[in-house]
């Protein structure tokens, strides 16, 4: 099903002229960023509902929300 998606898109953009396409991706980028802020929202809230663990640096707090891993 997939790959059927993914042939279906390629066929759909290569039917766009190059203006249509940069709007496509450009709505495609907003997406991607929405989907990532909802992720991090969702994160910042557990974070929260752990009672904001003191001690955090900012840099520390950012990764925690991001999902990213403290080395």
């Amino acid at each position: 099903m997939k790959r059927q998606i993914s042939l279906d898109r390629e066929s759909f953009m290569r039917s766009l002229n190059q203006e249509q396409q940069e709007l496509v991706k450009q709505v495609d980028a907003l997406y991607s960023d929405f989907v990532d802020l909802q992720i991090a929202k969702e994160r910042l809230q557990e974070w929260k509902a752990k009672g904001k663990p003191k001690g955090y640096t900012l840099d520390e707090l950012k990764k925690e929300i991001l999902g990213i891993e403290c080395s």
